[in-house]
């Protein structure tokens, strides 16, 4: 066992036998080797114990908690016993390729102004198979701004600052979307950012929490961007969050409304700085342009207001990351 490791490993496990080999040997093939392996079995009733105690690895420190007491209570278990620098989450059925560590411990070593780290992805199902890319936003202050529409970081794909977290731990109140509420309060601790580099493949299939706490997940969303919008000086009415999500659906949008909407939002920033502006004004306009696309209006992208060249290319960038 490690006594001072740089990293903590930190991976719940409930009922997860069908996947759970493949995502323990990720961890222990990484090309990074000075962590410690936090596997925390939630009262599993299937094979996970049994096949977590196959693996002899030193590094695997082994808990159990009597019962299934939910993620979040595990999550918060396994950081009171973390020994490292940084936390890295994982996940019982995704699989971490194997510089995954090596690149975003380099990445907080030579950028300490930077608190949370994450990466992009690829997608893939139940078999194993690549289905799709999972972009993030990598630049710091426009992956703040958007946290007022989306989580914009992949969960089992974070490493973090140890002592970022120790006494800001999840919140039991926003179960199956605890981590969204979390990057919103750490951020304004510390900076966030992903890299650029593919490092997980993430698994997606019929029991992901996204697809079976869909209803719980938007009602907390709301909570949780309304929130952010209120710190700004801004009352949202039902309305007004119906035009604010409407960048992200296929229906019909509003947009008089919603150019009305980003208005609002960009006039309450200058006033509270809560984001940087640049930053808030080119995430902003990359949901206009997306909308744009989405709903085949191509002429609405040329009804945004005059914009620098500056915030084109940071626009452009936002593009281009969000596959």
């Amino acid at each position: 066992m490690l006594s001072s490791p740089i990293v903590s490993v930190l991976m719940p496990v409930y009922n997860g036998e069908k996947y759970l080999a493949e995502a323990i040997e990720s961890v222990l093939n990484q090309t990074f080797t000075d962590f410690e392996f936090i596997i925390i079995n939630d009262g599993s009733t299937d094979n996970s114990e049994q096949i977590i105690k196959k693996y002899s690895d030193t590094r695997i420190q082994y808990f159990n908690n009597e019962g299934n007491k939910g993620l979040i209570y595990s999550l918060n278990k396994g950081i009171s016993f973390a020994k490292g620098k940084y936390i890295a989450r994982m996940d019982a059925d995704d699989i971490s390729l194997p510089n995954r560590f090596e690149k975003q411990v380099l990445f907080l070593e030579s950028h300490k102004e930077i608190g949370i780290c994450g990466a992009s992805a690829y997608r893939i199902n139940s078999d194993g198979n690549k289905i799709g890319l999972v972009g993030r936003i990598c630049n710091p202050e426009v992956l703040k701004a958007s946290l007022l529409f989306s989580n914009p970081f992949i969960h089992p794909l974070i490493m973090m600052e140890k002592s970022l977290i120790v006494n800001n731990l999840y919140n039991s109140s926003f179960q199956h979307i605890e981590d969204y509420e979390l990057w919103v309060r750490l951020l304004d601790k510390s900076k966030g950012a992903n890299l650029p580099d593919y490092l997980l493949l993430y698994r997606w299939h019929d029991n992901n929490i996204s697809v079976t706490q869909n209803a719980i997940q938007k009602k907390l969303t709301k909570e949780i961007v309304t929130k952010q919008l209120f710190q700004m000086g801004i009352e949202v009415t039902d309305d007004d969050y119906i035009v604010h999500i409407s960048t992200f659906t296929n229906d019909k949008i509003n947009f008089p409304k919603l150019k009305k909407w980003f208005n609002i939002i960009l006039i309450a920033n200058n006033k509270t700085h809560c984001y940087d502006q640049d930053a808030l004004t080119s995430l902003l306009f990359s949901r206009w342009i997306l909308a744009s696309l989405r709903t085949h209006q191509y002429l609405m992208i040329f009804r945004w207001k005059w914009i620098s060249p500056r915030i084109f290319l940071k626009t452009l960038s936002i593009l281009k990351e969000k596959k």
